[in-house]
């Protein structure tokens, strides 16, 4: 939208004429009006509004020899912030970002911010803006040149290809992953990628993201067809929990993954909602398992009814087991940022149960087990938050349970344990 409006302005102007001081000048007086009153619109309508002042104020500005007016408009703060503008934009947004993903916010920040984004911004400007700017490239076409360009395009290649490619499938791009992670701060510190990466779930030291995935590459299977490296075997052929589901089924892995039974434990991951595609495979464990048992995350009451159209392509003996909603956070409350910059920080279970309407979908859950004796509820949300206030890092306890605003990380999910295990030695007959 903003690079439009440029567009527009700029054949505009050179185009037509318009020149009006006062017009011009109305226009710039809201424009920065506009931006530091405090307002409750939408991005766009921000971004639409700030290229309609500013064009207007371009378009009808006129050079003229009042002095007032220059002082206003072309003084050399003026002048010396057009020129670093370009400069000044590239800068602002990582500056920011990192900013206030590592410090608190305090009357500094503005000041402190707006110093280092145009000191930046000036050397930035001065040595490589400035300087290559205006700057001729001449390039001969030569025998010489060309080999030079066609090895500079290998090398690019050479180094996309290692980038695109995995790190447990290339060791040279392995060996600079570590040693980035030797040197940086939040690893070092916090342990941060094994604490609230998604990618470290595994189930038997197996990344399910690698290994459980529908577009997974490195499959191996068993003789019953499940993927080997998705699969924790159980003791005995008793029982198999055949765990599937998305990102939100994927969170309790951890949990499953520590729990000390002896049932064999499956985990097949799928991008959406759940489908067909395993029914067979399902139905046919049952000539190897005494039991089997579909497990599943209900998120709302669309995935309930989708798992009930599924049920009923079962074996009459498949035993179904549906996981309950864990906590999601609003109001802003970032998990990542609190464990970086390690400052306690709550939400309002509460403020959860009015957004998702939970306790609608709680009953209906508990209906269906009650008159469905294949069905069987674990409910783990006061697992996570037992009280109306929950945090979500406990600096004291040195504890996050959530990497973003509704998934569970590896520590969180293990808070369910306990009250699995005693969910589990109540509900299924153990030998």
């Amino acid at each position: 939208m903003g690079v439009l409006y440029w567009s527009i302005n700029f054949f505009l102007t050179k185009k037509i004429k318009f020149e009006n001081t006062y017009l011009s000048l109305s226009a710039l007086f809201i424009l920065i009006f506009f931006i530091l009153i405090p307002k409750e619109i939408s991005m766009p309508n921000i971004i639409l509004i700030s290229c309609i002042l500013a064009s207007i104020f371009i378009l009808f500005y006129k050079n003229n020899k009042n002095k007032i007016l220059n002082l206003i408009i072309e003084n050399k703060f003026f002048l010396f912030m057009g020129n670093i503008s370009y400069s000044f934009y590239l800068w602002h947004l990582p500056i920011i970002y990192f900013y206030d993903l590592y410090f608190l916010d305090n009357l500094l920040r503005g000041p402190l911010l707006f110093s280092i984004i145009l000191s930046l911004s000036y050397f930035s400007f001065k040595f490589i803006e400035h300087k290559y700017r205006y700057s001729i490239i001449n390039i001969n076409f030569n025998l010489k040149n060309i080999i030079i360009i066609l090895i500079l395009l290998s090398v690019i290649l050479m180094i996309n290809n290692l980038i695109l490619k995995d790190s447990y499938n290339n060791s040279i791009k392995l060996k600079f992953k570590t040693l980035i992670y030797s040197l940086n701060y939040l690893e070092n510190k916090i342990n941060y990628t094994n604490r609230v990466a998604y990618y470290k779930i595994n189930i038997n030291g197996n990344e399910i993201y690698r290994f459980c995935t529908e577009d997974s590459k490195e499959i191996r299977l068993n003789p019953n067809k499940l993927r080997k490296n998705c699969l924790k075997k159980g003791i005995n052929n008793q029982r198999i929990f055949f765990i599937e589901g998305n990102s939100y089924t994927a969170h309790f892995i951890p949990m499953f993954n520590e729990i000390n039974i002896n049932d064999s434990i499956y985990y097949n991951h799928i991008g959406g909602s759940l489908t067909d595609n395993s029914i067979d495979l399902i139905n046919n464990l049952q000539q190897d398992y005494n039991e089997v048992v579909y497990v599943t995350h209900v998120l709302n009451e669309k995935y309930l009814s989708r798992l009930l159209e599924i049920q009923k392509k079962f074996n009459k003996d498949i035993k179904i087991l549906i996981l309950g909603t864990t906590p999601h956070i609003y109001s802003g409350v970032k998990p990542l940022e609190c464990f970086i910059k390690n400052v306690s920080c709550e939400y309002d279970s509460s403020e959860d149960f009015n957004q998702r309407n939970l306790k609608s979908l709680d009953s209906r859950i508990k209906v269906i087990v009650y008159n469905n004796l294949n069905f069987e509820y674990f409910d783990p949300y006061k697992s996570i938050c037992a009280n109306k206030i929950c945090k979500v890092f406990d600096k004291e306890k040195d504890l996050i349970t959530h990497r973003d605003g509704s998934h569970l990380t590896i520590e969180g999910s293990l808070l369910m344990m306990q009250d699995f295990l005693r969910f589990y030695k109540k509900t299924y007959k153990i030998e």
